[in-house]
């Protein structure tokens, strides 16, 4: 590869990671304007989600839990205005233990 293209490629790379970093701009406020997590917590039961848990993360508060519908959900919340930035669906996890029978193996087995 050229110098320049090299170069070139190294800025790209560079701006691209940088860009990353202004994502959640949003969630830059001042501790003295957040509202509390029990205000955020009111908000999500009003609209039939059962809360699993509400943490802080990069300046935003991250919700867990599941929606009305059933749906197990990770929502991201400015912490000022308590709006909505970002909604993912969560896989469903299962627990070792927890009575459900685990794929076996159904071939031809020698036995002792």
């Amino acid at each position: 590869m050229r110098p320049c293209n090299l170069r070139a490629l190294v800025i790209m790379m560079t701006l691209t990671v940088a860009s990353g970093a202004y994502a959640s701009r949003e969630c830059h406020v001042p501790l003295a304007q957040w509202q509390p997590r029990a205000a955020l917590a009111a908000k999500l039961i009003a609209e039939g989600w059962v809360i699993e848990k509400i943490k802080t993360d990069d300046g935003c508060y991250k919700a867990y839990g599941r929606r009305a519908d059933g749906v197990r959900v990770k929502a991201k919340y400015t912490p000022d205005t308590l709006t909505r930035i970002v909604e993912k669906m969560r896989r469903k996890q299962h627990k070792r233990g927890s009575g459900e029978p685990r794929l076996q193996h159904t071939g031809s087995q020698a036995s002792d």
